[in-house]
């Protein structure tokens, strides 16, 4: 009797043997360089390859050896997608219409849509990516701890960030269109004061609720060559008002920001700049029709501005400047174009006497104000002032009394750069 107990147990045994090694998991010892995903492949086999891809795209990731490359056809993937090893994520459409971001990542409201953490050397390339949870710490793409990694020509909207950059090094965000998100377009924040050399160029930001870009407590953030408008948040109380093309933020530090050869217009304020950074440079910039300030500096940022044309700021709700100072102690603005805002210039207990406010052209046409100061000492020296206004007292009805500001000597033409 116990030798049939015991003939029947190996037996069975012999047979559960069989039965698991005919069950091939999705994730393979044996990793490859090139994977390929499909979600049209929706029956067995799922290997990866381009004859039986994977059907969903973190099965990809999780099977493509470290620095390979997961190709994705066109289509729309339900899924939210987790990063932990260098690799290549390429949205690719060879086998259907071939779109420009015609593989949709949908987050279905999950968390982030694409989290990118604690790895290096990644490639974000061509999707269109949308719908991740809401609150201040998701986004469509959220890289985290992460040193060199590369986002291009993609679309990312309806999040509540489009990305969120946190703790990371040589981040590249690049040709892509980011819109309609609930909060900021790209948050950038962190807490160190290691060199990040992150770039933002070459993209199209717009309609965010709150900042196309918001940088807080960074050293070592390029911002080139983007499009960014339609951001913020608009009352028409100015105090209610909220949201930024641009805004730079957080303690004492050389935060070492350039912002260059951007187009910012119809937000809340152009460029803002909070905090006592240093190593801030604006230059070339082009910014206009903000409902607020073209340049907001505050509590002793030190601030480059060169070479902007700031105009047609203000005026929807007959308030706010083209550049307006407050609590500032050192400035350098020099051959910008500053004209028809409602204030062109306003200083609020701004002390410099430096020669560093020189050779702009600031005219007033129409109704709008040269120069607005209060509790101010300021060198403003060798700028054109247009031919309609006057220097003398008809100019100093426009200044608090308040004020010191040194004018002379004014350039009699047109400065041109």
């Amino acid at each position: 009797m116990r030798k049939n107990w015991v003939r029947t147990g190996l037996v069975c045994g012999i047979i559960v043997l069989f039965v698991g090694a005919s069950v091939v998991p999705i994730s393979c010892a044996n990793k490859i360089d090139t994977v390929y995903v499909n979600n049209d492949n929706t029956d067995y086999p799922w290997k990866g390859t381009k004859q039986d891809p994977y059907q969903h795209i973190q099965d990809g990731i999780d099977n493509v050896d470290e620095n390979g490359t997961v190709y994705v056809y066109n289509g729309t993937y339900d899924e939210f997608i987790i990063i932990e090893n260098p690799l290549k994520l390429i949205a690719w459409g060879e086998g259907k219409d071939n779109d420009k971001n015609g593989s949709i990542i949908n987050g279905n409201f999950s968390g982030n849509v694409i989290e990118i953490k604690d790895t290096n050397n990644v490639t974000i390339d061509g999707f269109k990516i949308h719908n991740s949870s809401i609150g201040s710490k998701y986004a469509g793409i959220n890289i985290y701890n992460t040193i060199t990694c590369s986002v291009y020509n993609n679309n990312l909207s309806n999040n509540s960030n489009g990305i969120i950059i946190s703790d990371s090094k040589i981040i590249h965000i690049n040709d892509s269109i980011i819109y309609n998100n609930e909060l900021n377009g790209i948050d950038i924040v962190s807490d160190n004061d290691d060199y990040l050399d992150i770039t933002i160029k070459h993209n199209n930001i717009f309609s965010c609720k709150r900042d196309g870009i918001l940088i807080t407590n960074c050293n070592g953030v390029k911002i080139d060559d983007n499009k960014i408008y339609n951001c913020g948040q608009i009352h028409i109380n100015p105090s209610e008002s909220y949201g930024n093309g641009i805004k730079i933020w957080g303690i004492s530090q050389s935060c070492n920001v350039a912002i260059q050869n951007n187009i910012i217009n119809e937000t809340t304020s152009g460029i803002s700049v909070f905090g006592a950074l240093t190593n801030v440079l604006i230059d070339n910039n082009d910014i206009f029709e903000c409902y607020h300030n073209g340049i907001c500096i505050r509590f002793d940022a030190v601030v480059e501005c060169y070479h902007n044309n700031i105009y047609n700021n203000g005026l929807s709700y007959n308030w706010g400047s083209g550049i307006s100072m407050v609590s500032v102690k050192d400035i350098c603005i020099i051959n910008n174009s500053i004209y028809n805002n409602w204030y062109n210039i306003y200083l609020n207990q701004t002390f410099y006497r430096g020669s560093n406010f020189r050779q702009n052209n600031i005219i007033a046409p129409n109704s709008t104000k040269q120069f607005y100061a209060i509790a101010s000492w300021i060198f403003v020296q060798h700028n054109y002032w247009g031919e309609v206004i006057d220097l003398l007292p008809p100019f100093h009805d426009r200044i608090s009394v308040l004020a010191i500001i040194r004018l002379h000597p004014c350039s009699d033409h047109p400065w041109s750069w």
